[in-house]
């Protein structure tokens, strides 16, 4: 270190009485260690805890976007599977008779609504809105606490 640079950027250093300087390479004892490591683990997960909490809210937002689309689109559809049901009974008619014409129609609409449904019951499936970014730091936590307490526990 440098002899112009304060001492307090240096905490191994203290002046004596007669304004030398010291170096003390004491080790921190238990107390002070698990204190600092405490106060680590309580930043960490405030940290962590806010990280979740702006994860979560980016999560809700992508579901509230896909239900609206959903149901917007639910409904559209809705009205334009009833035109278009109405136009293919229309047309079958000509060729069959109109109960058989409706019954084709009908387990046409149902077999699309069907594929639909399942479509966006996947998009909003708990895996695709798990905060796996949170879970990940959470992994990443736990293993540098091992460490820690592994650390703490050989002093």
């Amino acid at each position: 270190m440098e002899p112009n640079m304060p001492k307090d950027i240096d905490p191994f250093i203290s002046t004596g009485s007669s304004g030398t300087v010291d170096r003390h390479f004491e080790r921190e004892s238990w107390k002070d260690m698990t204190q600092k490591f405490y106060g680590d683990v309580v930043h960490l997960f405030e940290t962590q805890g806010q990280l979740i909490k702006t994860e979560m809210g980016e999560k809700v937002n992508e579901v509230k976007e896909a239900s609206v689309s959903l149901i917007s689109g639910g409904v559209l559809l809705f009205v334009g599977a009833l035109c278009l049901a109405a136009t293919a009974i229309i047309a079958l008619d000509l060729v069959t008779e109109l109960w058989l014409a409706s019954t084709i129609v009908t387990f046409m609409f149902f077999a699309v609504g069907g594929i639909l449904l399942m479509s966006a019951k996947k998009k909003l499936e708990a895996d695709k809105i798990k905060p796996n970014k949170s879970i990940a730091a959470f992994g990443e936590i736990r293993h540098s606490l091992k460490e820690k307490v592994n650390e703490i526990t050989k002093h």
